[in-house]
């Protein structure tokens, strides 16, 4: 009997599929069908068959001779997720078909018989590899069209940019026109405060001369008393000549007669008396009256100096404060960051304080449930404390309203709705929330994120528009885990218009009764916090009105404290902006 011999080829077939070689290593060797993750997009080796590359590494977002790009750096589009998914499915199918090979090698070493057989069920499943590379071809084409479609996105980005500038410049201008309505508003609120102090002055004039005149009818009714009196002197007068012709016919009555008749001469004369002394008190009204009514018009009676944020006042008499107005500022002692919270401080529920120079005479008001935010500019602020402007929330005494300026954004009290998860072409993430009343013009401040106007890095905070406050954090990969870092964050951002709020009437009656003291007055405003800040008018004694006027001058004559206005005014160097006419009553 024969032997029979079967003489088989053993052949590597390579990779059947891809094969996934995990992060790309420059010193390891990668043959056909490898794949491989390289700065966040994903590649499969191009190398011919039966050979390999080694140090030949991916160009990023680009296929090249030796690496086909299957994913673009970025995120995954859903087609390409899908494609993604099918050629994973059929690669497990490929690796069944694998399986099958390999025991069908098995059994060819057991029994070496059908040879032919196994070849033709080879030829097969190679066919299976060259539809399923095609299939892989057909998913990177996929990937190359998501590659294009960011490519889009990224252009339309830019054509936004582009028209960003334009829209700058038409804002600044907007500005402009709004500084110079406020700056006029102004004028117009200085001009009308002037003019109902001086008719203050006129209507209380206008009382005491009033009064005076009042004075003047009295006497006018006495006089008319004393008319009545000479009516009765005359009717005596004619009493006497009847009592004379009755003496001429009634010779015993003579005597008595002729007594009567002296009597009502004396009365006569009394009467003629008091008429002369009537008029000359009447003369001498209408001399007070005039008198007081060139008083009340031409006599400086009070001083006021401005004080400007000061605590100490050396200068001052006893006297109601006028025109006050506090202010809030804003401190942060560090730099803050997303994971190094830095405390932002304001001047919380402010105790204004008024006391004499010894300290036993006290005047205190407290604003409860008030918090006076602002925040430090270069320019365009309502108040300068020491040499730094503020944007600052502020009370107006005298209107006994509270005006607000900044507003303090606690971002857990924002509805989920309004906040909003995107991602800048760097990777980093972004949370935005919807307001309607920011300021671009002026940057936020926060306890967690630096200040910024646009960026992308990490870690900052703008506002792109007046309907948007932006954080940018590399952390916020999707928005529910945004929003779940920031429930601790808060923001302080200037507001597009000013809001105001109404004082009680309580905390308007303390304010107003707020007086200083002669000759030292010290006040304070301070807070839980922070101290605030006031300026307001205070009155000083006619000495030092006239000392400072006199220094303004350079004169060092004598002269009279209750000098005339029209003297005053043409002592005066009109250069000098004392307040000469602020009359208390």
């Amino acid at each position: 009997m024969s032997n029979t011999v079967n003489n088989y080829t053993e052949t590597d077939l390579g990779n059947i599929s891809l094969n996934p070689r995990g992060e790309y290593d420059d010193s390891a060797a990668y043959e056909y069908l490898d794949t491989v993750s390289y700065q966040g997009g994903s590649y499969f080796c191009q190398a011919e068959l039966e050979t390999t590359i080694t140090g030949i590494a991916p160009d990023s977002g680009h296929n090249s001779e030796h690496w086909q790009m299957i994913a673009a750096p970025g995120d995954m589009t859903p087609e390409y997720t899908a494609a993604y998914n099918d050629v994973i499915n059929k690669a497990a199918q490929v690796e069944i078909s694998r399986a099958a090979v390999e025991l069908a090698q098995q059994e060819i070493e057991a029994d070496q018989t059908d040879v032919q057989q196994l070849h033709s069920d080879t030829v097969q499943m190679a066919q299976q590899a060259e539809n399923s590379k095609n299939s892989a071809a057909n998913s990177a084409q996929s990937a190359e069209q998501s590659r294009k479609t960011v490519s889009e996105s990224e252009q339309n980005v830019n054509e936004q940019i582009a028209g960003f500038g334009s829209r700058v410049s038409e804002a600044v201008e907007q500005s402009k026109e709004e500084i110079n309505t406020t700056k006029q508003q102004a004028i117009d609120t200085i001009t009308n405060q002037q003019n109902t102090s001086v008719n203050t002055v006129k209507t209380e004039g206008e009382k005491i001369i009033t009064r005076v005149g009042n004075d003047a009818k009295t006497v006018a009714d006495d006089r008319a008393t004393v008319e009545e009196a000479a009516q009765t002197v005359l009717n005596n007068a004619q009493e006497v000549a009847q009592n004379t012709q009755t003496v001429a016919s009634n010779t015993e009555n003579a005597a008595a007669s002729a007594e009567s008749a002296k009597t009502s001469a004396d009365n006569a004369a009394q009467s003629a008396k008091s008429v002369e002394d009537a008029s000359k008190q009447i003369e001498q009204n209408k001399k007070d009256v005039a008198s007081l009514k060139d008083g009340l018009s031409n006599k400086i009676t009070k001083f006021y100096a401005s004080n400007q944020g000061g605590t100490h006042i050396t200068d001052s008499d006893n006297g109601k404060i006028q025109d006050m107005m506090i202010y809030g500022k804003l401190s942060q002692d560090g730099t803050p960051s997303p994971e190094n919270p830095v405390e932002i401080k304001s001047v919380v529920n402010p105790t204004v304080k008024v006391i004499n120079e010894d300290g036993l005479k006290v005047q205190s008001v407290t604003l409860n449930n008030i918090t006076l935010n602002a925040i430090p500019v270069n320019s365009g602020g309502n108040v300068t404390i020491g040499e730094q402007q503020y944007v600052s929330d502020y009370v107006d005494v005298e209107k006994g309203k509270l005006y607000r300026k900044v507003k303090r954004l606690n971002l857990k009290d924002v509805k989920d709705v309004n906040a909003s998860h995107g991602l800048h072409s760097n990777g980093n993430g972004y949370l935005a929330f919807s307001v309607n009343d920011a300021s671009k013009e002026h940057r936020p401040i926060s306890n967690r994120y630096k200040s910024s106007m646009w960026t992308d890095k990490s870690g900052y905070v703008y506002i792109p528009s007046n309907n948007s406050i932006i954080f940018v954090d590399d952390r916020f990969t999707d928005r529910q885990t945004a929003i779940k870092l920031v429930q601790d964050t808060y923001v302080i951002y200037v507001l597009t218009s000013q809001t105001e709020e109404e004082l009680s009437l309580e905390q308007i009656k303390s304010l107003k009764s707020l007086s200083t003291y002669y000759p030292t007055t010290n006040i304070s405003v301070n807070s839980e916090q922070l101290d605030g800040y006031t300026v307001f008018n205070y009155p000083i004694s006619m000495t030092n009105g006239w000392n400072y006027v006199k220094q303004q001058l350079n004169d060092n004559r004598d002269y009279i404290y209750d000098m005339d206005l029209q003297s005053a005014e043409a002592y005066v160097n009109s250069e000098y902006a004392v307040a000469l006419t602020e009359l208390e009553v």
